[in-house]
Order: structure tokens, then C-alpha cells, then sequence
């Protein structure tokens, strides 16, 4: 009897256990969703001319000059942006060569590529003895010339501000990105009130003219095949000069300077 006892106890508590044990859960709560919504930012800008119609004659002739105003615009649904503008010039070691002979005969620029009998200075020419290209631009170019380099500039592309751009690069075709066959000048702008930063709908304009000094002479374009002994392309049938130009926009989120911004982007 006591056994039986015993057994239906033991099952009334095993019974007990069950029914508890069914009777537990883990507490739980639910909450509101909490949304993380992120927007897509970019950098938009247009590159314009306003002033330049392809469809007028653009004939290369000493004393005339042309509208060029290569405008960069930041769009207005765009960040913040450092703007750069790449130009490139076919032709470009004739241009220089005439630049460089109208800036020698001006007498308002201390500058000149020939000896007093009218040779080629030595430290202008390649190993070849031809003009070089390459260090009439390193000698206009240096810290300690630059308002020779701005004054000659200037003679045949207007309205530069020249404080505003800073040259990130010059390419004679030797990177595969560039035309073999064009002089590719690279530049950052860095002027207004926030050191190149434009924002939404502001805008800025490389230049506003480009033409032949009316100080060129036959003479001068004629000496780059005698004195600079080079085939000078202004003599050739295919003499057309183009003037290329291609714009870059970069965030300013996270970068200090347009140079920077550039660097880490595009690489030096």
C-alpha cells in the first residue's frame, strides 16, 4: 500500500513538474524600428563656352583674337567640389617657338632665346641642336620667372587669373592618357574667397580670349625651321592649331586642397 502511495505521489509531482515546466517562457519585448537612412552625395559640373561659336572662321592671323571662356559650373544638385581643367595643344612646339621669338623681340619683357647674332642660345636647344620645347618651359616656368612666364602668357590668352590655377602637370604625350601628339597642361583652381572650394551654382572662367599677338611677324614663325632648326608647322598645309579642354571635379569632403584632392584621386 505505502508503495502504491509512494507511486502516485511521484506521479502527481512529475505531473506538477510538467505543467510548470509548460507554464515558463522567456521574457520578450518588441520595439519600434529604428530606420538609418543615407543619401547618395556627387559631384555634377558642366564644362561650357558661352562666347565661342564653332561655326565663325577661326583663322590664325597676327592682330586678331578670338572669344574663348572655358567655363567650369558646379550644378546645383551637386557637394561641394574642387574643380581642375586639363588643356591640351596640337602643334604646340611651333606655338611655343613663336611665343617665345614675339617674346624675345618685345622690349617690355626681359626675355629672349637668341644671342646677340641671332642664334639659338644654347641652353634652349635639344641634343640635337633643334629648339627645345621642353626647356623654354622649365626656364618661363621656374619660382624666379613668373611674371615672365604671366607676361608672355598673356599675350596670346586673355583674362587668366593667374593666382587663381595652380599647374598640377605638363605632358608632351609621354603618359598613355594623353595624346601623343599634344602639349597637356594640367590645372588646379585654387582662388576665390575659399581657396578653390565651389559650391552648388557658382562657376568659374579659365580665360576669355585666345589670338596671335599683332607683334608676330612671317619673320619670327619663319626662323623657328632656320634658327630653331625644327619643321615649323605654322609652314605646313595641316598648320590647324587645337585647343582642347577637359574638365575634372573632385568632393571637397575630406581633402584640405584642390592639390590633395587631386593626388588622391587621380594620382600625381
Amino acid at each position: 500500500m505505502k508503495k502504491k502511495l509512494t507511486a502516485i505521489c511521484l506521479c502527481v509531482a512529475l505531473v506538477a513538474i510538467a505543467v510548470v515546466g509548460a507554464s515558463l517562457a522567456y521574457f520578450t519585448d518588441t520595439t519600434e524600428d529604428v530606420q538609418n537612412t543615407f543619401t547618395m552625395g556627387g559631384v555634377k559640373i558642366d564644362l561650357t563656352e558661352p562666347e565661342w561659336n564653332p561655326q565663325d572662321s577661326h583663322k590664325l592671323m597676327p592682330g586678331v583674337t578670338f572669344a574663348k571662356d572655358p567655363t567650369i559650373t558646379v550644378k546645383e544638385d551637386s557637394e561641394d567640389s574642387y574643380v581642375f581643367l586639363e588643356m591640351s595643344l596640337n602643334k604646340y612646339s611651333s606655338l611655343l617657338w613663336v611665343m617665345a621669338a614675339d617674346a624675345s623681340a618685345d622690349p617690355d619683357i626681359d626675355f629672349t632665346i637668341f644671342n646677340e647674332d641671332g642664334t639659338l642660345k644654347a641652353e634652349f636647344k635639344n641634343d640635337n641642336g633643334v629648339f627645345s620645347t621642353t626647356k623654354f618651359l622649365n626656364a618661363v616656368n621656374a619660382s624666379t620667372n613668373k611674371e615672365v612666364f604671366q607676361a608672355i602668357v598673356n599675350k596670346w590668352f586673355g583674362g587668366i587669373t593667374h593666382t587663381d590655377w595652380e599647374v598640377l602637370s605638363l605632358k608632351f604625350g609621354s603618359a598613355n592618357e594623353v595624346d601623343s601628339k599634344m602639349l597637356t597642361i594640367r590645372l588646379a583652381y585654387i582662388g576665390g574667397e575659399n581657396d578653390g572650394v565651389l559650391k552648388a551654382g557658382e562657376k568659374v572662367t579659365f580665360m576669355t580670349s585666345f589670338g596671335m599677338p599683332a607683334s608676330v611677324t612671317q619673320e619670327m614663325i619663319d626662323a623657328g625651321k632656320t634658327v630653331g632648326g625644327m619643321q615649323n608647322a605654322f609652314n605646313t598645309n595641316d598648320a590647324d592649331l587645337k585647343l582642347n579642354f577637359k574638365a575634372y571635379a573632385v568632393q571637397t569632403e575630406g581633402f584640405d586642397s584642390a592639390v590633395a584632392a587631386w593626388n588622391n584621386t587621380f594620382g600625381k
